[in-house]
């Protein structure tokens, strides 16, 4: 049965089924089995390592993984072993191979491709006892019970909306059993967690895996587990790797091993180009958020990592930062808004997504989308809110920043008090409210807003459509308290920030968005000056153009 015929699209998306191209699997064996190989020296020693070699595929599908490894002991036992003792190496080393897997059909379909390569080897299937076990990696403990050299292999990437739907009481067992189960995630998070179980103290780890485990919330229980591994190579994988499915990857070989203080770790982008990378970096990245490594040398990055070396602090250090509402309060909300000209008691204005944008708001001037309904001059009554989400009313009675949760950058308002954050927005509510200016400068900046997209921006849907969530937010730097000009520069965004926010008429003169875009460049010089201490060169530059000259700048 051909691998094509039993992939089809249902099983594939409820099992996670795709198939591994081979320019996949031999980078992924060239760093975590050549090192074994390189100790069979002669056929002593190839004897004596194959006599105790345990290597595993715990998702093994058809064997494409198995197959491979498969040939590359033979072809080493071949260039080391004379032809007497060459057959009962070659025994050995099928026996070394382990595989499971859920799915009978697949094991059918690799029976085909071993059974050509035992006529080729001069080994029989029989050779290959432990090629396929029915079984569940995950949960079937007993089947594995020793602990191996190599963990290799492509393991379903499965989201938690697909298993709820398919075997809710499977997902329910598992996330009972995994310290990487937690949040939204992937069943990829786990086949990590099991992979780190199941090889030996030394042992080598390589797994194909899905490159939003590099950039998800939920992801950094995972990430945690391998930051103690010794990562010795982080691969992007082509795009277009698994045709006919939209899946990213990356391919990860780590050690079971603690990594030294300096050691690095190999970073490869999709064209082949490697550079490296200290590993103790990664902890500097917000939790969940490794891709920033992945950017190359991006400026914007270097300037975060900088940052948390030095001074430090996020965002969350001045101020709360949060969605403004949850699912059942936003269901709530929507039955509560009626139009502003309705409504003749004190209420407050329902601001979301779609209506902010860099120093204004087009509360009345766009229509307000909330939960597929749409409004003109939304407003909800207080005196409801007060009563029904007491935390709410306070939160649209304070000052604060919101922010578009979707949007090409980040885009912040101030609200002096009196507006209700949309679900799809974020506030940002600081601990001492004379900072909301201030604050909303910061983060409409040329800087913050290259940090964000080095840091986050393949959470997004493309380059003009970036999601900006509030535990992202929060996680930004923030000017750095004990920087000699910090107090003078506070003052200066905020007043910049309020020149800003003065109201301005659609469309605007030409003088007045030179004016505009002169008081924005002045901003983006301040950030930069805080963020590196010192005078910061590119970052501005790379996002809004040529630095202003002296004369530029108000």
């Amino acid at each position: 049965m051909k691998e094509g015929m039993i992939a089809k699209r249902d099983r594939r998306r409820t099992l996670g089924i795709f198939y591994t191209p081979p320019e996949l699997i031999e980078p992924i064996l060239d760093a975590a089995l050549d090192p074994v190989l390189a100790q069979w020296r002669d056929e002593r020693s190839c004897a004596t390592s194959l006599g105790r070699l345990r290597l595993i595929d715990p998702a093994c599908g058809s064997g494409r993984f198995l197959l491979a490894v498969w040939r590359r002991l033979a072809e080493r036992v071949r260039s080391i072993a004379s032809p007497p003792g060459r057959l009962p190496l070659l025994r050995r080393a099928a026996a070394s191979l382990h595989g499971i897997d859920v799915d009978e059909q697949a094991r059918r379909a690799g029976e085909e491709a071993l059974q050509g390569e035992c006529a080729r080897w001069g080994v029989e299937p029989r050779d290959f006892v432990n090629w396929f076990t029915l079984g569940d990696a995950l949960l079937d403990v007993d089947v594995l019970e020793r602990s191996f050299d190599v963990v290799i292999g492509n393991p379903p990437f499965v989201d938690a909306e697909t298993m709820c739907a398919a075997d809710r009481d499977r997902r329910a067992l598992l996330a009972s059993r995994y310290e990487t189960a937690r949040g939204n995630w992937d069943l990829s998070s786990l086949f990590v967690e099991r992979a780190i179980q199941l090889v030996r103290p030394g042992g080598r780890i390589g797994l194909v895996l899905p490159r939003r485990l590099l950039a998800s919330d939920h992801a950094r229980h995972a990430q945690n587990l391998m930051a103690a591994q010794r990562i010795e190579v982080i691969r992007m994988n082509r795009p277009d790797a698994f045709p006919g499915t939209r899946v990213e990857t990356v391919s990860v070989v780590m050690q079971r091993a603690e990594p030294g203080p300096r050691h690095a770790l190999r970073l490869v982008d999709e064209a082949g180009r490697e550079r490296s990378a200290e590993q103790r970096t990664l902890r500097l990245l917000p939790p969940g958020h490794w891709s920033a490594v992945l950017h190359g040398d991006s400026p914007a990055a270097a300037a975060f990592v900088r940052h948390q070396r030095g001074n430090g602090r996020r965002i969350l250090d001045a101020a709360f930062v949060g969605d403004g509402a949850t699912t059942a309060e936003a269901y709530l909300i929507r039955e509560a808004i009626v139009e502003s000209e309705e409504r003749h008691a004190p209420a407050v204005r329902l601001i979301n997504t779609g209506t902010i944008d860099p120093w204004e708001t087009q509360w009345g001037r766009r229509p307000t989308r909330y939960l597929r309904g749409a409004w003109h001059r939304p407003v909800v009554p207080l005196r409801w809110l007060e009563a029904s989400l007491p935390r709410r009313a306070v939160q649209a009675r304070a000052p604060k920043v919101l922010i578009a949760g979707l949007a090409g950058r980040i885009e912040a308002v101030v609200d002096e008090g009196g507006a209700l954050c949309g679900k799809s927005a974020v506030q940002v509510i600081p601990r001492d409210p004379r900072l909301c200016h201030a604050l909303c400068a910061w983060l409409n900046s040329a800087p913050l807003n290259a940090i964000y997209r080095a840091l986050f921006g393949s959470r997004g849907f493309g380059a003009r459509s970036m999601h900006l969530g509030p535990r992202q937010i929060e996680q930004l730097p923030l000017w750095p308290a004990d920087h000699p000009g910090c107090g003078d520069a506070i003052d200066t965004l905020t007043r910049l920030s309020r020149r800003l926010h003065t109201p301005r008429t659609a469309g605007g003169s030409s003088s007045t968005r030179r004016a505009q875009k002169g008081l924005e460049q002045h901003i983006d010089l301040i950030v930069e000056r805080l963020l590196e201490r010192k005078e910061a060169k590119g970052l501005s530059a790379a996002t809004r153009g040529a630095r202003p000259g002296p004369g530029q700048v108000p």
